[in-house]
């Protein structure tokens, strides 16, 4: 039997992986239009959609996968992911 905590879990993991994919989305449309984006410069682009949902954590699983497929490359890393620039390929 599921106890409530395991409920809420699975529901927090759900949305966790929808902005996940919703942030991947903003990135490779994002850098579709910009040669080269600061994250810190595109809140509301790079969140759109999932603004409150996401993280910084749900942004580097994006931009890790998104850079691993070929899609997006890292230009210039920060001591944070906001201070992240990332352009195109």
């Amino acid at each position: 039997m599921f106890s409530f905590g395991d409920s809420v879990r699975d529901v927090v993991k759900q949305e966790q992986e929808k902005a996940r994919v919703r942030v991947e989305q903003n990135l490779r449309a994002l850098v579709a239009r910009q040669a080269r984006i600061k994250f810190v410069d595109q809140v509301w682009s790079v969140f759109d959609g999932v603004y409150g949902m996401a993280n910084d954590t749900t942004v580097s699983a994006a931009l890790r996968l998104t850079v691993g497929e070929g899609a997006v490359r890292v230009i210039e890393e920060g001591r944070k992911i906001r201070d992240y620039v990332s352009g195109r390929p």
